[in-house]
């Protein structure tokens, strides 16, 4: 069973929305919704492109060769920094 909006239920929507932002506010809820939804439409699009540096990796590499992966750890992480595995051994220990 599809979801159908019938024209008496855009009509209770409205009114509910009237009621709840009130008239001078419904324009500029709508303004930032609509803004909303384009910056998260342009960020899907962004997402999609690959990077200009993966494009010159991808071009360079030679047919039937592997990809290179970088092994390098992720930005912020300490590799020095114990686990909670670890923290929680010195807590019971000490």
């Amino acid at each position: 069973m599809p979801f159908r909006l019938e024209p008496l239920d855009l009509v209770l929507i409205l009114i509910a929305a009237l009621l709840l932002f009130g008239p001078k506010r419904i324009p500029e809820t709508a303004r930032a919704i609509g803004k909303s939804i384009r910056e998260f439409r342009e960020a899907i699009a962004i997402k999609d492109e690959p990077e200009p540096e993966a494009r010159a990796k991808v071009a360079a590499q030679k047919p039937g060769q592997e990809p290179a992966v970088s092994r390098a750890a992720p930005a912020g992480k300490d590799e020095l920094e114990p686990t909670t595995h670890q923290t929680t051994e010195k807590i019971q220990s000490g």
